[in-house]
């Protein structure tokens, strides 16, 4: 078994272990990694239906579903296309948000506001990328799955609960070395991992952002 590095920098050094070991697909699901497929640079179909039927669940997400694997590819293709569009079945569902968000205006926040942040984060990664991005690979998703929370009623403006997790790292190599871009906040909806937020979650400007983004 491959052992990881832990504390502070433990993502990176995570990644460099498997990537030294040549074992980018064999990382246990409580080390909190996913892997995507080769960039294919196109949308991956995510199955929809237990996401559409029910309301939501207790079911702490897992890094190694289908829907999670294709969530972070087509988040991947999305920066490297410059193609937001690509990954919005990676956001937090709309009906899901109206749901458990206290928020009269709901649809309209979620339309105009947040769904429009998560687009224009992907273009700020697809920029900070730059011409290089079609060269570049994806390792995987980081999700620090012993920090997941589960949200009750009250806390941010929510009538109804989910787990949230805040740091998770979209991990790629580039030009040899390791590098990531953070992602601030991830959601659930009936066992699923989705990202409600891409960037920071407070802003003083109405454009893309990137959270803590990393090169090594």
């Amino acid at each position: 078994m491959l052992m990881l590095p832990t504390g502070r920098s433990r993502w990176i050094g995570a990644a460099r272990v498997l990537a030294a070991a040549g074992a980018l697909s064999m990382l246990e699901y409580g080390a909190g990694l996913a892997y995507g497929a080769a960039a294919s640079h196109s949308a991956v179909p995510v199955a929809t239906g237990g996401v559409l039927l029910g309301g939501q669940t207790r079911t702490l997400p897992s890094t190694q579903s289908p829907e999670f694997q294709a969530g972070v590819q087509n988040l991947w293709n999305a920066i490297v296309e410059g193609r937001p569009q690509l990954a919005t079945s990676f956001y937090f569902p709309l009906h899901a948000y109206v749901a458990v968000k206290a928020i009269t205006n709901g649809v309209q926040e979620w339309t105009t506001r947040l769904l429009v942040f998560y687009q224009m984060d992907i273009m700020a990664a697809h920029a900070y990328l730059g011409a290089g991005a079609a060269s570049d690979t994806l390792i995987g998703v980081w999700v620090p799955r012993g920090s997941a929370v589960w949200v009750q009623p009250g806390i941010e403006l929510n009538k109804g609960s989910y787990w949230r997790v805040y740091g998770a790292r979209l991990l790629y190599r580039s030009r040899g070395s390791v590098q990531s871009l953070g992602i601030r906040s991830l959601i659930s909806w009936r066992g699923q991992w989705y990202i409600v937020h891409l960037g920071h979650i407070a802003r003083t400007t109405f454009s893309g952002d990137l959270y803590q983004p990393y090169a090594s």
